[in-house]
């Protein structure tokens, strides 16, 4: 239960962090590089004492890179939903990702899942619901779409670690995860050659050691537990704290018709995963 609960508060303060660097007109680009810096260093430093993890091109290590790759293209989807929509909304659309998931193994239950995914998205999606005064540009369905989608094959990466790797080589999957994002990150700080505010470091400091510690804790959590009851766990939980600290400390005002698909959408979740049983 505490893994599950160090998820649940790890992974809504990746969230929350993105949205109030906007709020604070921080560059976010340069706090999302930072975090995945700062994630890959501390991989490294935690490895080290421990002895060699074991070969990173492996199949440990291929999950591991795709959960990785997965994280940094939605980084970058997330940032423009979490301007349009708010931490809240965007949490949402980013745990119902967990569809891809369970998605080979639809059953019954899980095709009613599916169902009721689609209108929650829909009802998370609207124009109503936006944090912007303005109206949404036509891209932004598409870009839901794509933080959808990249979400989701980091959740479909932790499965697979869990059904296709000794648990035993989770140093091999963290470093492979947070060792390419590193790259990747610095290889974006050269290009963009802006120098990061001390803010922006240690905004970007804290997100990077909750981006790791989150994943080792489902990772943790799936080696005691089910996915059937992990992931309806913490997308409940993820969603009703992210909701709570954003419209307590960000002042983020959430409509109706989102509660809804909020509800929905955390329905849908635990119908998918009751085909794990």
């Amino acid at each position: 239960m505490v893994y599950l609960i160090l998820n649940i508060v790890l992974s809504s303060s990746f969230i929350l962090l993105i949205r109030w660097s906007q709020v604070r007109k921080l560059d976010v680009y340069t706090v999302g590089a930072t975090n995945y810096i700062v994630a890959g260093l501390t991989a490294v430093m935690m490895i080290v004492p421990m002895g060699h993890p074991g070969a990173v091109v492996s199949v440990s290590g291929f999950w591991g890179a795709i959960n990785g790759l997965g994280y940094f293209i939605a980084f970058f989807f997330l940032v423009h939903v979490a301007h349009w929509k708010g931490a809240a909304l965007t949490a949402m659309i980013s745990r119902l990702s967990i569809l891809l998931a369970v998605v080979c193994g639809i059953v019954i239950w899980g095709a009613a899942g599916i169902v009721i995914a689609c209108p929650a998205l829909l009802l998370v999606g609207g124009r109503d619901s936006a944090t912007l005064s303005v109206r949404l540009p036509w891209q932004s369905v598409l870009v839901m779409l794509c933080l959808f989608l990249a979400a989701g094959s980091a959740r479909v990466a932790q499965e697979a670690f869990k059904h296709m790797c000794c648990p035993d080589e989770w140093m091999t999957y963290v470093l492979a995860a947070f060792g390419l994002t590193a790259v990747m990150s610095v290889v974006v700080l050269i290009v963009r050659r802006r120098r990061p505010r001390i803010m922006e470091i240690v905004t970007g400091t804290l997100i990077g050691l909750a981006n790791i510690f989150q994943v080792q804790a489902i990772l943790a959590a799936l080696a005691i537990f089910e996915g059937f009851v992990v992931f309806p766990v913490t997308t409940a939980g993820g969603v009703i704290l992210t909701v709570a600290v954003s419209a307590l400390l960000l002042n983020e005002r959430i409509s109706r018709r989102s509660y809804i698909g909020i509800g929905l959408g955390i329905l849908s979740v635990i119908l998918l995963n009751l085909t794990g049983k």
